[in-house]
């Protein structure tokens, strides 16, 4: 018997995903303000249909471009030089030219142990904003394995607009998410941006195959492949999230937002984070017709020095 998880499942991005996205970012109601300080500001509020901790995020980035943040976080080539966390991140191949089934390891605050993702990133330009959403799923090259707990990323996502000129995670480490690594990742973030165009300038400056499809060089992935393998149903945490039959609130709506007409951009960055048990973890990337084998890229042991250290 297949254990069926649907919101665990691969699918083409459709313009209503994005704009839930961006209904999220913008509603007020039911979600507390936990957070405001030296320009970030955090929201936080419980699923009501399962125990999962969202998080929201808004900061504004005055040095920075909304095309250059973009960027910085769909450019998988970039992510090793300016996130700590990132252990090991391969490309496995395209579901279509704006979707991309991704791996991921990452390192955790201590008392957690590492995790690792295999997660489907999507994105959109609609002219005036710029969406990145992401989502857990399985592949059958990348089932779950000895040293990592399997994370599960029911909702991430970014919306950036341009402005004028696995396992159960205790309470405190929760509340800690929020006030401390949150606020530190936008901060690194909006660093690595700022640093984003002089590293592109060295490293394969033409190539943006989240921007332009034909540079792509990974395979298109077959569905087949992703449903989830015979160690994934049999294991107890698959086995609640189907059992409890989970309906998940932001899923199971239709947005009431429509996209907004055509500007040109500094940068405005809205984070909007619904994880697996209250960890919150932003993934991403994509890379470039045909590979058979994904691309790995390891982290270096230093953070590349050329990431705009002067604004923080």
């Amino acid at each position: 018997m297949v254990v069926s998880v649907p919101f665990l499942e691969p699918r083409i991005p459709e313009d209503k995903d994005f704009l839930l996205l961006k209904e999220m970012v913008l509603e007020r109601e039911n979600w507390t303000f936990d957070y405001d300080k030296a320009g970030i500001k955090i929201w936080s509020r419980v699923s009501q249909h399962a125990s999962i901790k969202m998080v929201k995020v808004w900061s504004n980035f005055p040095t920075v471009s909304s095309r250059n943040l973009y960027n910085t976080i769909l450019d998988p080539n970039y992510r090793p030089h300016w996130d700590p966390h990132l252990q090991l991140g391969c490309q496995i191949g395209y579901l279509n030219y704006n979707s991309v089934i991704s791996y991921y390891a990452v390192s955790c605050p201590p008392p957690l142990r590492t995790r690792d993702f295999v997660l489907q990133t999507s994105w959109l330009d609609n002219g005036s904003e710029l969406f990145v959403i992401n989502h857990s799923v399985c592949h059958k090259d990348y089932p779950p394995k000895k040293g990592f707990i399997r994370g599960i990323s029911f909702f991430t996502g970014y919306l950036i607009k341009c402005t004028n000129p696995q396992g159960i995670v205790p309470a405190w480490i929760v509340n800690k998410c929020t006030q401390i690594f949150a606020p530190r990742f936008v901060k690194q973030l909006e660093k690595a941006a700022f640093g984003y165009q002089e590293w592109k300038s060295q490293n394969n400056p033409t190539l943006y195959p989240w921007l332009f499809p034909k540079q792509r060089q990974l395979p298109v992935i077959s569905l087949a492949d992703c449903r989830p393998s015979h160690e994934e149903q049999e294991s107890s945490f698959f086995k609640d999230l189907a059992n409890a039959n989970i309906k998940l609130d932001w899923w199971s709506r239709e947005p009431q937002v429509r996209f907004a007409p055509t500007k040109k951009c500094s940068s405005e960055l809205l984070v909007s984070n619904g994880q697996e048990n209250k960890i919150s973890t932003i993934t991403d990337r994509a890379s470039n017709d045909v590979h058979s084998a994904p691309h790995t890229v390891k982290l270096p042991k230093e953070v590349s020095k050329k990431s705009g250290s002067k604004h923080t």
